[in-house]
């Protein structure tokens, strides 16, 4: 167990933590060696300077079987979809470029992860953060934005001309615009509320100021409100369609991801070894131990290396 603490140090993703702690002692001779093997041909790349992108993995299992079940995903599901797609092809990229021979196992984990180039592009051109999604994310959301816009400076420029207003200046608690319940309106003392015509929709915790909507704005204010309806609706129809996407790519999705925490996981075993200068044993079925200058991988400071001979 203080091994696996040590080695979780290593990981990148929550997923390859959990490999690590679902480690096990084994007696399968052929899979402890194609385990053995892993690392060393993790080591084989970062001597060679070949570091993998791996940051932008994230566990994505949740939002996956979400989509499965034909779910919307929120933005921030979407984001870490795409984060984890482009860190795939990040990866491929990568490897492409600087592949070394003989490192077959890890080749074979890369060559069976998927791009989704033009999805996580798609995604990242519509979200900007689990808060907000971009005026990019289709045509008609940008031209509502607009609308919204031109729209919103209409209203305050109607309400400076009332606020501005010498014949106003005493009935209001202070010259201004602000909102309440999504409307724009001005603040009011509460003695001259009949001098401006409108909708009340707040007043102070003092009660001393009253929030009118002037009924010069009301229509416009109604038409504000529409249009927030049509983009919340807009948005939703671009997360619905990004997720119907998700859910199209889920086994592919669900496969890529297995094996960027393989990945994951293997650089961080090779990692681990070059720290402590570990090598690969070589394994027999014939009941012999013999361990050449071996070193306790939890020992501190100078350590006096031991020859072990049993069998």
């Amino acid at each position: 167990d203080k091994i696996k603490n040590i080695l979780k140090e290593y990981v990148i993703s929550p997923l390859a933590a959990e490999k690590v702690l679902q480690m096990r002692p084994l007696d399968d001779i052929d899979f402890v060696k194609k385990l053995q093997r892993e690392t060393s041909e993790g080591v084989a790349l970062l001597k060679a300077g070949i570091n993998f992108p791996l940051s932008g993995l994230k566990d994505i299992r949740n939002g996956l079987r979400l989509a499965k079940m034909g779910a919307m995903l929120s933005p921030g599901q979407l984001l870490e979809m795409a984060s984890t797609m482009r860190t795939a092809r990040q990866v491929k990229a990568i490897w492409n470029e600087k592949k070394l021979n003989d490192i077959t196992i890890i080749n074979n984990i890369i060559n069976n992860l998927h791009s989704f180039q033009s999805l996580d592009e798609k995604i990242e051109r519509a979200i900007i953060t689990e808060e907000e999604i971009s005026d990019h994310a289709s045509p008609k959301l940008s031209a509502i934005r607009r609308q919204k816009k031109m729209l919103a400076q209409n209203i305050k420029n109607k309400l400076n001309e009332i606020i501005s207003s010498p014949q106003y200046q005493k009935v209001l608690q202070e010259p201004i615009v602000t909102v309440r319940q999504d409307r724009y309106v001005v603040p009011v003392k509460q003695e001259f509320k009949g001098s401006i015509t409108g909708v009340i929709h707040d007043q102070s915790a003092s009660g001393a100021t009253l929030y009118i909507e002037p009924i010069a704005v009301v229509q416009m204010n109604n038409e504000l409100r529409q249009l927030e309806l049509e983009e919340n609706k807009e948005i939703e129809r671009i997360l619905w369609d990004l997720s119907g996407r998700i859910q199209e790519n889920h086994d592919l999705l669900r496969d890529t991801l297995h094996n960027l925490a393989q990945l994951d996981f293997i650089m961080a075993k090779a990692s681990y070894s070059i720290d402590i200068s570990g090598v690969e044993p070589i394994f027999n079925s014939r009941g012999y131990l013999n361990i050449s200058q071996g070193r306790h991988p939890l020992l501190k400071g100078h350590v006096v290396p031991l020859d072990i001979f049993l069998g």
